[in-house]
């Protein structure tokens, strides 16, 4: 077989049957039958609503994740728990890797026994590329999804690398790959053809997110609708002098408050630094004032154990000035600005705070400053 099935998996997606007072304890007793589309009994079939693939030693290898497995038995007839509400449909592959299925049922359906057929699998390639030539692509994540409309539902499979090569069955489904915290998520819907050995996918070109090439360049103006923490004329001109960490956040965001909270006890235990450094939270939702933050952020602490009193600044971007200026598209991106002015770093993750201690301890040490 071709080299580029080296990640060689099949997505068969099946949703089963939920047997009336199935569910119990967030999961469900998923059961059906299973053949060949000549009409024989599939027996020996390996079905899970998810799947890893990857190469390990020059062989592809194909994991099921542990939401649910099964066998089929010498009838082709199958039963396994897993949680209610994740899937809507489950991945098959028979033991030679030649024969698959595919069958989506809705999540609020509840049908009794689901036929899966199993049809000869299809070798579906293609090729994930940056647009940007300055940015060449090592890895991508790229995630397979059951596709009965345009939206796409549950991801079956996931693996990782810039040359796609995967066994499917035919059917429609949807391909969503992500390339690093700088790079746009691409997706794409696709029909597996039917009596084809082989299809290809084409180039997959990822551009850049905007707010990862203004690296370097002046900061957009910090066009807020309003600020706490900080005077209301505060801009760059009045920020001169100060390594500025801004992190983009929304009161709903969980990885949000996840990351802010280094960055709190870091920001509290410094402020004796504070000629050196700001750190200014930008509340990228559609809030017009601060009761509205506030009352979203005590029902947070109420429910979520762990959430932390935000001590820093916070700006509102109710009209969204600052998120478009800096383009950004996802939650939590944090963005380190210089003394001068201009973008020092653009990232998605926990590295522009990494890079803001750094900064400072470097200037704690030449000027014989503590730093906690």
């Amino acid at each position: 077989m071709n080299s580029v099935f080296r990640f060689a998996s099949l997505l068969a997606l099946l949703l089963v049957n939920i047997s009336a007072g199935a569910e119990s304890n967030g999961k469900k007793i998923v059961a059906g039958s299973v053949s060949y589309y000549h009409g024989s009994p599939a027996s020996g079939i390996e079905i899970a609503p998810k799947w890893k693939y990857y190469e390990q030693n020059g062989y592809t290898v194909q994991v099921p994740e542990k939401n649910g497995f099964a066998i089929s038995d010498s009838e082709g007839l199958f039963e396994m728990e897993m949680m209610a509400d994740w899937w809507d449909g489950v991945l098959a592959y028979d033991a030679d890797r030649k024969y698959g299925g595919i069958v989506y049922v809705p999540r609020d359906k509840t049908p009794r026994d689901i036929a899966l057929i199993m049809n000869p699998l299809v070798g579906v390639t293609g090729q994930v590329v940056s647009i940007s030539p300055e940015f060449k692509l090592k890895r991508a994540n790229i995630a397979i999804y059951s596709a009965p409309d345009d939206k796409g539902h549950t991801m079956i499979l996931s693996s990782g690398d810039v040359d796609v090569g995967l066994l499917l069955p035919p059917g429609r489904c949807k391909i969503q790959v992500t390339a690093g915290t700088k790079m746009e998520r691409v997706s794409k819907i696709f029909t597996v053809p039917e009596n084809e050995a082989e299809f290809d996918l084409g180039r997959l070109e990822v551009p850049l997110l905007p707010w990862s090439e203004l690296s370097g360049k002046p900061a957009p103006p910090l066009e807020f609708s309003a600020i706490r923490g900080l005077p209301e004329n505060t801009s760059w001109e009045t920020l001169k002098g100060k390594w500025v960490l801004i992190d983009f956040w929304a009161t709903w965001c969980g990885p949000c408050h996840s990351q802010m909270d280094p960055v709190i006890s870091f920001y509290n235990r410094n402020q004796h630094l504070r000629s050196k450094f700001e750190v200014i939270g930008i509340h990228a939702s559609d809030a017009k004032d601060f009761k509205t933050v506030d009352d979203a952020m005590q029902t947070r602490y109420a429910k979520i154990p762990g959430v932390r009193q935000i001590s820093f600044p916070i700006a509102l971007d109710a009209e969204r000035k600052i998120g478009k200026a800096y383009g950004i598209r996802l939650l939590p991106t944090s963005i380190l600005v210089d003394p001068d002015g201009n973008i020092a770093s653009t990232v998605s993750g926990p590295d522009a705070f990494d890079e803001l201690k750094a900064k400072l301890t470097a200037i704690a040490k030449q000027e014989k400053l503590h730093i906690n």
